[in-house]
């Protein structure tokens, strides 16, 4: 092809802005992906970098190549050979559905606990597992299989010194510095202002100083005043809402199911609080993307439950999910409905596959950049 690789050519104007919308496409090529038929189609066996070469040779076979790439890993991370043929058809068209949501600015993340196992901290379920251990409350497993966190945590911080014991415990695991930041960086390169997270951790705060961010300190969901959280969305600026508190004030995290009650409202949500407010505020204005949640009929979701059955489907904005699927066909189709009660549009993927929401981020931020 005779392509010069010359800091001089290899510039804005020659359109190398383009070029660099393909990172991953351009990532794989060079090292030859999982199969060298692209590289062995266009010629370019011998050639140091191919991706320039092909790009800069013949730009139309480029894009050709960039497209047949981008289908086959995003068939792969929604599940194609998993699914039945409904549902892997259902994934698509909910990717294109988040898809314009976020080139319209408009997605607030939020963020679970499974984004940050991926960073080396415990899951929630395995904390508290933890938590129980050191505790000696004997076999707890059955009451965290069933969705009864509340009343874990609750086993624990009445014993005597218990909060203590609690406290104790969330340093132990959530005061260690993160293994890597990949997801965490990714969510905030896809969504630049507000973020929601129920994670003690500092994950998002260490990931959005190594992005060159000035550093956010956290607003937490339990104050009274509403007003940063209205600016920082309404001005797209980057805040950090923390639902739960934060690592760095343990003592002030909501732990015990009096605090929930306090937080959220005793036997019922109490929409006038601090909290059920500022989730309101958010699922009524932008829409949701919930990543390495759960989503089970927790206190928040209870929240949303009561926004939707107040105001109805039609005048809330579309929220998002990428989220496992059960190993079951019969089980998929009683989430799928659950999730779309509470306005929840879902993605789901393999069950088990827990390695799929990086795949389907880096799909989002290759549609979003075409």
């Amino acid at each position: 092809m005779g392509v010069a690789h010359s800091s001089s050519i290899w510039c804005e104007s020659d359109n190398h802005h383009l070029y660099e919308k393909h990172s991953s496409f351009n990532l794989w090529l060079d090292e030859k992906g999982e199969s060298e038929d692209t590289i062995a189609k266009y010629g370019l066996a011998v050639i140091g970098t191919p991706s320039k070469a092909l790009f800069a040779g013949d730009y139309p076979a480029y894009l050709e190549a960039v497209l047949s790439f981008s289908q086959r890993r995003l068939h792969s991370a929604l599940g194609q050979t998993a699914f039945e043929e409904h549902w892997f058809k259902r994934n698509l068209a909910h990717f294109e559905q988040l898809l314009d949501a976020l080139k319209s600015n408009s997605v607030v993340p939020f963020i679970g606990a499974g984004v940050s196992c991926a960073s080396g901290y415990k899951s929630w379920k395995a904390h508290l597992l933890a938590q129980g251990k050191t505790a000696g409350l004997g076999d707890i497993e059955p009451l965290l299989d069933t969705g009864q966190y509340e009343e874990v945590m609750q086993q624990v911080l009445r014993l005597p010194h218990g909060r203590n014991l609690f406290i104790n415990n969330l340093k132990v695991d959530f005061l260690q510095r993160p293994s890597q930041l990949e997801l965490q960086t990714m969510v905030l390169k896809l969504c630049p202002h507000v973020v929601i997270t129920t994670n003690y951790d500092r994950c998002l705060e260490l990931a959005a100083v190594a992005r060159g961010e000035e550093e956010v300190e956290p607003i937490y969901a339990y104050a009274p005043d509403t007003q940063p959280l209205i600016a920082s969305l309404s001005h797209r600026r980057r805040a950090i809402l923390k639902l739960h508190g934060d690592i760095k004030s343990a003592s002030e995290c909501i732990l015990s199911s009096d605090q929930y009650d306090a937080a959220y409202g005793a036997g019922y949500i109490d929409m006038d609080r601090p909290l059920p407010r500022k989730l309101r505020r958010v699922y009524e204005s932008n829409s949701l993307l919930f990543l390495g949640c759960s989503l089970y009929f927790d206190r928040t979701l209870q929240v949303f439950q009561k926004v939707m059955d107040e105001r109805g489907a039609s005048d809330i904005p579309p929220h998002f999910a990428i989220v496992e699927a059960p190993s079951e066909v019969a089980d998929l189709v009683r989430r799928n409905k659950f999730l779309l009660d509470v306005g929840i549009t879902p993605l789901f993927y393999p069950y088990g596959e827990h390695f799929r929401l990086k795949e389907i981020l880096s799909c989002i931020n290759d549609g979003i950049s075409q």
